[in-house]
């Protein structure tokens, strides 16, 4: 190795200063000198930083560095596939996290956007409404007259929900005098219509959301001017 050609040292030379100047930086730069061809000496200099090696040491140096640049790479590599994997979890969680919420029963109002909710929607959300002779809250007063009209209200639910629950009956100030129809939607299908008249108790209900986006609820009345109240309405 001590009479390593002079070209031959350039091009370790060259490959050395570019490998550790990539680690270094793109905008790294090197320069080399003969300091002594009787002796093999050889300086590196790399951004500034001088590396005086004879022939053999340089290629012992040569050798750790191309080794240390392939672990270097592989290690990389090794981090780049983390890194997207790590990407992926957190894609999957964040869409369990949309579904699921942990058990937890939140209140119907405090998480949904009302959408299109006709001119006989009022809002309970904490003033409390009496019905048979209880008082309820977070839900709604319908109003809904014996026109035949169909009046109706949406929410937003995002497919967030699996169920949900309310309760219903007749509001206690109001007409006594007409049967209720309550019909709800999930993302524009009809899935169920609900019955009750003014002297019936206030009914518990449990329905499958399916993860729907929409909920719709129209409701109708046959005769009279009777109001009737959804309360506690939550979704899990």
């Amino acid at each position: 190795m001590n009479n390593l050609k002079t070209s031959t040292k350039n091009v370790l030379i060259a490959s050395v200063a570019t490998i550790i100047g990539g680690a270094m930086g793109a905008t790294a730069t090197y320069t080399h000198t003969i300091k002594n061809e009787n002796n093999n000496s050889t300086i590196v200099n790399i951004d500034g930083k001088s590396f005086d090696r004879t022939s053999d040491e340089y290629e012992v140096f040569v050798k750790k560095i191309v080794a240390d640049n392939e672990n270097l790479q592989e290690e990389i590599q090794k981090l780049k596939k983390d890194i997207e994997e790590s990407k992926k979890n957190q894609g999957t969680l964040s869409n369990q996290n949309q579904i699921e919420t942990d058990g937890e029963k939140k209140a119907l109002l405090d998480v949904a956007k009302t959408i299109n909710a006709c001119s006989d929607y009022e809002e309970r959300k904490v003033e409390p409404m009496s019905l048979r002779g209880e008082d309820y809250s977070n839900g709604f007063i319908l109003h809904s007259y014996s026109s035949g009209k169909e009046e109706g209200v949406e929410f937003k639910l995002g497919k967030k929900y699996r169920t949900m629950s309310f309760d219903i009956g007749h509001l206690d100030e109001s007409d006594k005098k007409g049967t209720f129809v309550l019909t709800y939607y999930l993302d524009g299908q009809v899935q169920e219509e609900i019955s009750t008249e003014p002297e019936m108790p206030v009914q518990h209900f449990e329905i499958d959301l399916r993860n729907a986006d929409i909920i719709k609820f129209n409701w109708s009345n046959t005769k009279g001017y009777a109001k009737y109240g959804v309360a506690n309405v939550m979704v899990e």
